[in-house]
């Protein structure tokens, strides 16, 4: 599933997120994130400072992302698979560019979106 370009545009005029994500036992965790990068088939997070989310992501990757834009009244919620990366291409590219948020990155969460949901309350 892919996202499309006003939903690509919408994560990142609007920037904050909720990553939602259960143990393997089903301990729900949430965390707010910005998004790294995003494109029309993952969503890259940098982990800066999530371990239960990311010991979580290892033992069930799938996670849930909400967004919402209270202004726009506009929302988008999005169920994923994920994979998590502390070392190759991607996360030496992923951590150059976080060096301008003055954040240490230790792994990121490449987040594949499988249910996209986006609407507002007017639709």
């Amino acid at each position: 599933m892919k996202l499309t370009e006003n939903q690509i545009e919408f994560i990142k005029n609007n920037e904050w997120m909720i990553l939602a994500t259960a143990s393997k036992d089903g301990m729900p965790r949430a965390a707010v994130i910005i998004p790294s990068r995003v494109e029309a088939d993952r969503i890259i997070i940098s982990n800066v400072q999530m371990s239960t989310t990311d010991k979580n992501i290892l033992e069930n990757p799938r996670v849930f992302i909400n967004s919402y834009d209270r202004d726009m009244n506009r929302w988008l919620k999005i169920s994923a698979t994920t994979e998590t990366f502390s070392n190759g291409v991607l996360f030496d590219e992923i951590k150059k560019f976080e060096v301008g948020r003055d954040v240490e990155v230790k792994s990121i969460i490449i987040a594949k979106p499988t249910h996209i949901e986006s609407g507002s309350e007017n639709d």
